[in-house]
């Protein structure tokens, strides 16, 4: 093969660990025969099997002038002081303009439900365009076009905040603005892919700015992790628009843009430390329970919000006929507590006679507070990233083979799961 230079370089973005990984080529590539007398490197066996041999020349695409002109965020030089939490929900407002008035192109613009709608743009994120796809999903961004100008407005602001109550309600904290924000995320990427199919780099390359820019912006407010994992599909979605552009023939150099972005992504130590200040925040007990002094009072309020905590999850059903189910849920909930306090305590070191004069608040209390330092502390502190599972990569099993394998546990008695002798 000759000795071609190629312009090429690989940028893995740290989302949630290695949950995205974008590889950028900054090359176009042209197949061309090579004469039988130069080595083989790709042999293909024909009809006569006789062996042709064949070459695959790589030419790195032209960088582009200047080298960022396609830059994949904003400009340092053009952000502006603000805050573009601000925008961001004035996009959405816009949006909800449009909520209950999907149309489908394809079918004369009839009316449709939000799932039919989020399927068709779908197709057009996953699957090539023709002609009249092009058109339709140009019709699809029509009634969203003042909603994404407001996100790219928003991309140019320093700062976002969007002051969520989580310091005043911990885990119950609502956040509406980030299913918004993900089908923002995924009306700019379709936007994007036109832009690209249809020539328009230079549009191409502000709105993956743009949607490049909303998943840092969120990614680095500092919110819980529910809202990185949102910024994360927003950024991945812009990945794939990057790599389609990449393979568009005649796409330019992008190495210098590539080059430009941040690596990792994302900070998600700030996300594990949401997470650990949600647990104080919607305990607020917990910093006199580790310190032993829980009063009684303070083991009702705390009992009271784990209990509201896991009816929202689903994990407790009360029956509302009953006039003491408050009452029993809260008994039955200390004495759980209760048991696993003296038996975690004593493992821990303290002595029976020490647990034994403590009342029912300070043992189920300092239980509280040492068991959520611990599992903080001890068995969360190797967490720095998340990393996505690819379902194509793996064999997935359905719950019944795992049983019938016994690949966790085992229903017959002494037996041994492969869980308890892997890796020894």
């Amino acid at each position: 093969m000759t000795n071609s230079k190629i312009a090429w370089r690989s940028y893995f973005l740290g989302l949630l660990g290695p949950f995205v990984t974008l590889v950028g080529f900054g090359v176009s590539a042209i197949a061309a025969p090579i004469p039988a007398t130069q080595p083989a490197s790709h042999p293909t066996t024909q009809s006569d099997n006789k062996t042709i041999e064949q070459r695959l020349v790589l030419h790195p695409s032209i960088i582009p002038s200047p080298p960022l002109r396609y830059r994949l965020l904003p400009n340092p030089a053009e952000i502006e002081p603000g805050n573009a939490a601000t925008l961001y929900l004035l996009g959405i407002t816009n949006r909800f303009l449009y909520f209950n008035t999907y149309n489908n192109p394809e079918k004369q613009g009839t009316p449709c439900t939000e799932a039919e709608f989020s399927d068709l743009i779908d197709k057009y994120l996953e699957n090539p365009l023709t002609a009249a796809d092009r058109e339709n999903a140009a019709k699809v961004l029509v009634p969203y076009a003042r909603a994404l100008h407001f996100f790219e407005q928003a991309a140019f602001r320093q700062n976002c905040n969007f002051e969520t109550t989580e310091r005043k309600d911990g885990f119950m904290a609502l956040l509406p603005h980030l299913i918004d924000m993900r089908h923002v995320g995924i009306l700019l990427a379709l936007q994007a892919k036109l832009q690209i199919l249809n020539g328009k780099y230079d549009d191409a390359a502000r709105t993956l700015s743009t949607g490049f820019a909303l998943a840092r912006h969120m990614g680095r407010e500092n919110g819980f992790l529910v809202q990185t994992l949102v910024a994360n599909g927003i950024a991945k979605l812009m990945c794939e628009q990057v790599q389609h552009w990449i393979q568009t023939d005649g796409s330019p150099n992008l190495y210098w843009s590539l080059s430009q972005l941040p690596d990792p992504f994302f900070d998600f130590s700030l996300s594990v430390e949401a997470e650990y200040r949600g647990h104080h925040f919607h305990f607020p007990q917990i910093k006199d329970a580790a310190a032993g002094k829980m009063s009684l009072e303070q083991l009702t309020d705390i009992t009271k919000a784990f209990l509201d905590m896991q009816r929202m999850m689903g994990r407790v059903k009360d029956d509302a006929t009953g006039p003491f189910t408050g009452v029993i849920a809260h008994a039955a909930t200390n004495m759980a507590w209760m048991l696993a306090a003296k038996t975690d305590l004593l493992q821990i070191g303290y002595k029976q006679s020490e647990i034994d004069a403590m009342t029912t608040s300070h043992l189920i209390g300092l239980w509280l507070g040492q068991s959520h330092e611990y599992i903080w502390q001890e068995q969360l502190k190797h967490i720095s990233g998340i990393s996505r599972i690819e379902e194509d990569l793996y064999v997935w099993l359905d719950k019944f083979t795992i049983r019938n394998l016994e690949l966790i546990d085992s229903g017959h008695e002494n037996a041994v799961a492969l869980i308890d002798v892997i890796d020894q």
